[in-house]
């Protein structure tokens, strides 16, 4: 049991959620006159209210323009490895906390576009701390906590969709057995045009090969880089989230090196579960962050808007519709923390039971 989980305060009003870990603490004011991440010292805060934000991006939004600013600011300040663990830097807490995280900055103004900036970098890199070696997670994940790396996330492909066990694009070994050399396209891969890394699924083993469809599949940390020859990425257009690049990206003989291998060859499948599960959690956190910095929005209108003398808010018309949806986006937060309560009541009791 974690020691932070002891020290988590949930207060279940719209007014505030607070999350405490000892070290750092993350304060979401949903009724939307703060969304802060602060340091210990609140004059440390990089992040003070969502006033100011809406400009900065509604501008990256227009202009396409990647925040590095506020990537920096979150490295900085330690928040990008909220999820990985303490001896190379890291938080050491869990996706739970992280999806607060995401929240809070989805939230904040930044949307869902915000929260993606960085949330490749906790779910992904989750199975290279489960399942790299020591010295591969010494090597790669420290820079990536630091901030100076950005990682992407090269799982889907245009034919396969969601059928991932399906996947063409292939990894083939040197006869050296020092090197791969990767062939096929990627689709929807968010913030290739700035990720230094890429956390890479890809067959190893064709799958007319394999018993089963789930086998056969490698997971790679590899480099993203443009210069390298084999490597090509073309930028998607989008009607909105401009801030995050989505691309194609095409592999035609990439060479990676063969200790860019993470786990056992054939067994990526598995592993990349603990990346793509966690990203679900954090989507989830990011659309209600969303939904609450609709909701407050729209609820100022209404009280600012007069029409016959009076705000609109007070029409049931109006007050009806925007009840509703803090009623949904209540019960969606009380699900979430349900779960987070079950959860850790289920690792008490086995951490209760390991002691006996």
């Amino acid at each position: 049991m974690r020691e932070p989980f002891q020290q988590t305060i949930l207060n279940n009003s719209f007014a505030e959620l607070k999350y405490f870990d000892g070290n750092k603490r993350l304060l979401r004011d949903t009724a939307g006159s703060k969304s802060l991440l602060v340091a210990p010292d609140p004059k440390n805060s990089r992040l003070q209210s969502n006033t100011g934000l809406q400009e900065y991006w509604l501008e990256r939004d227009q202009t396409g323009t990647y925040p590095r600013e506020l990537h920096a600011e979150l490295a900085k300040d330690g928040w990008i490895g909220i999820a990985l663990p303490t001896d190379l830097g890291g938080g050491g807490l869990g996706i739970s906390e992280a999806t607060m995280m995401l929240q809070t900055i989805s939230e904040s103004g930044a949307g869902m576009a915000g929260a993606q900036s960085i949330h490749a970098n906790v779910y992904a890199t989750q199975p290279v701390a489960k399942f790299a070696t020591a010295e591969q997670r010494k090597e790669m994940l420290p820079r990536l906590i630091a901030g100076d790396w950005r990682v992407c996330f090269g799982v889907t492909e245009p034919n396969t969709g969601l059928n991932t066990l399906a996947l063409k694009t292939k990894a083939v070994k040197s006869a050296s057995g020092d090197s791969y050399s990767i062939s096929g396209q990627k689709i929807w891969i968010s913030s290739a045009q700035v990720a230094q890394k890429m956390v890479l699924l890809a067959r190893t083993t064709p799958l007319e090969e394999c018993k089963k469809p789930s086998e056969g599949l490698s997971l790679f940390f590899i480099d993203c880089d443009q210069t390298k020859p084999g490597l090509d990425l073309k930028k998607i257009s989008k009607m909105g989230a401009r801030a995050i690049d989505a691309n194609e990206v095409f592999f035609d003989g990439y060479q990676i090196p063969a200790n860019s291998l993470i786990g056992k060859e054939g067994q990526g499948f598995k592993i990349v579960l603990h990346g793509m599960n966690a990203e679900r959690c954090l989507l989830a956190g990011e659309a209600l962050g969303l939904g609450y910095a609709a909701l407050y929005r729209a609820s100022k209108y209404a009280k600012e808007r007069e029409v016959f003398g009076r705000p609109i808010g007070m029409n049931q018309g109006i007050a009806h519709p925007l009840a509703e949806a803090y009623m949904n986006l209540e019960a969606a937060t009380q699900r979430r923390i349900t779960q987070l309560a079950c959860t850790i009541r289920v690792w008490r009791t086995r951490a209760s039971a390991s002691k006996q």
